[in-house]
């Protein structure tokens, strides 16, 4: 068939925050346990205080972590204005959502579908590139019997295409999860594909990225039944052959159902096993960025030769500087730094404190 393109086409995301926004907290039924998802910087809770929270009463607990979602969209830019002037990150929706999976508290996967509408810049400011992995994780544990939740979602109008591709992409974990439940699935990716047909021209709804994902999906997940719908999507011109290939590519995907379970071992984890992968990568994620910024700590080790900025250099040093005779360009003895703290471990100034909460921001 032929391949059709009208472009890349975008959602416009509607704006649900500026008109919410508040300075003042909620208030919790256990304002001490759920305080401490609140600490400045604290990117992940000790063992006994994850023990401690989860044997709280289950309503009034799994309330309190719904508002604390809510809490990070009705503060957001009181939490935005403070990040930056403390130049600290906060983490409780991060903890929020974990605690919610771990609690399968079902009934609040629409809290978390919430922050999914908001703008890319909110869920930037929260998450970063790390969202896909919370979507996952609230999908393999709270969308068992949330299918009709899920379908909602992807009806919603102005919402960003690349959170709903983040859904339909982790839907594989429903798909794998449950093969029993293959028959209705597939007609929630047809009741899609039929929305998404009659929407193709509807600019609230129309959206690259959405269509390509809801595709690609299906053909990894085997839906050999959807492969009609998938040749009408595609004479919408909005499908992008880099995400999943052309026509061709997927009907022949389709036959070999090969899901790509991205970021299984963390989604599948238990709590305590995902808040040790959780600061791994953060660990990792924050070392990057350092590296890329060009990040050296002060210390007198880092910088070797010191510079005399009094001096004029005069044509000769030039000259002298690119002879053969000069050693401008021999070997040098590597400099040797010190070994990098740990944002978490104990600070070297000996104040008892994490590094982090000391001298990292000096």
């Amino acid at each position: 068939m032929s391949q059709k393109k009208r472009g890349f086409v975008e959602v416009s995301v509607k704006d649900r925050l500026s008109s919410r926004q508040t300075t003042e907290p909620p208030k919790f039924n256990f304002p001490l346990q759920i305080g401490w998802l609140y600490e400045d910087g604290e990117e992940f809770l000790e063992k006994e205080q994850i023990e401690t929270i989860l044997q709280l009463n289950r309503e009034p607990l799994i309330e309190d972590l719904e508002k604390v979602l809510d809490d990070s969209m009705l503060r957001f830019d009181y939490f935005k204005e403070k990040a930056d002037y403390d130049a600290e990150m906060y983490y409780f929706p991060h903890h929020a959502i974990l605690l919610l999976c771990e609690l399968k508290a079902e009934k609040s996967l629409s809290s978390i579908f919430e922050l999914l509408q908001q703008s890319e810049d909110f869920i930037d400011t929260w998450f970063w590139d790390i969202m896909p992995q919370f979507t996952g994780t609230a999908l393999f544990h709270l969308g068992e019997n949330n299918t009709e939740e899920i379908i909602d979602f992807l009806k919603a109008p102005k919402v960003s295409g690349s959170h709903k591709a983040d859904v339909i992409e982790n839907f594989q974990f429903l798909i794998e999860k449950y093969p029993e439940k293959r028959e209705e699935y597939v007609a929630t990716f047809d009741e899609l594909m039929d929305f998404y047909l009659k929407n193709a021209e509807n600019p609230d709804l129309a959206d690259t990225t959405t269509y390509s994902f809801l595709i690609s999906i299906a053909a990894e997940a085997g839906f050999k039944e959807l492969l009609p719908k998938i040749e009408q999507l595609f004479e919408t011109e909005l499908i992008n052959p880099g995400v999943g290939g052309d026509y061709d590519s997927i009907a022949e995907i389709i036959e070999q159902q090969d899901l790509m379970l991205i970021g299984k071992e963390f989604i599948q984890a238990d709590i305590f096993r995902k808040h040790q992968m959780y600061i791994k990568n953060l660990e990792a994620f924050e070392a990057e960025v350092e590296d890329e910024m060009g990040f050296l700590e002060d210390d007198d080790d880092y910088y070797p030769i010191e510079e005399d900025e009094s001096r004029e250099l005069n044509p000769d040093d030039y000259e002298h500087a690119i002879s053969d005779e000069s050693d401008y360009f021999a070997p040098q003895d590597p400099v040797k730094k010190d070994k990098k703290v740990g944002r978490n471990n104990p600070c070297p100034c000996g104040s008892g404190k994490k590094y982090k909460k000391c001298c990292l921001k000096k």
